[in-house]
């Protein structure tokens, strides 16, 4: 495993590990999603999504003070997917794990209901 991986999982490439731990190719089925969807998807998998703690690195905001909506720790995708009161019980009846997330086909559906749900600016889509 990687050093920066082992040291910071929180880090682009400790997330991106933590969703794809075999590192696998992502090949989008053809479907019809907007390209506003398919942007946001790509943000979200390539780690230049609105979370608070990508947004604090451009304002060198300490770490423990990029916190979620709820207040109960720093808003990091991992956050988000598996330890915010605010969106787990969305996330739970749906998917039983993280993996499943980025590899369920609807997945740009569910992501604009959390970045809704937790006010996650998109940015200009």
């Amino acid at each position: 495993m990687n050093v920066e991986v082992r040291n910071d999982p929180d880090s682009k490439l400790g997330i991106y590990c933590r969703i794809n731990p075999n590192l696998d190719n992502y090949v989008i089925e053809p479907q019809l999603i907007l390209e506003s969807e398919l942007i946001l998807l790509t943000r979200f998998r390539t780690g230049s999504h609105s979370l608070v703690i990508e947004l604090g690195r451009y304002t060198n905001t300490p770490r423990e003070r990029r916190l979620c909506l709820c207040k109960l720790g720093v808003q990091t995708l991992w956050h988000i997917f598996s330890e915010c009161p605010l969106t787990t019980p969305y996330i739970e009846t749906r998917y039983p794990d993280i993996q499943a997330i980025f590899s369920d086909e609807n997945v740009h559906k569910h992501l604009l209901i959390l970045t809704k749900k937790l006010k996650i600016p998109i940015g200009s889509l």
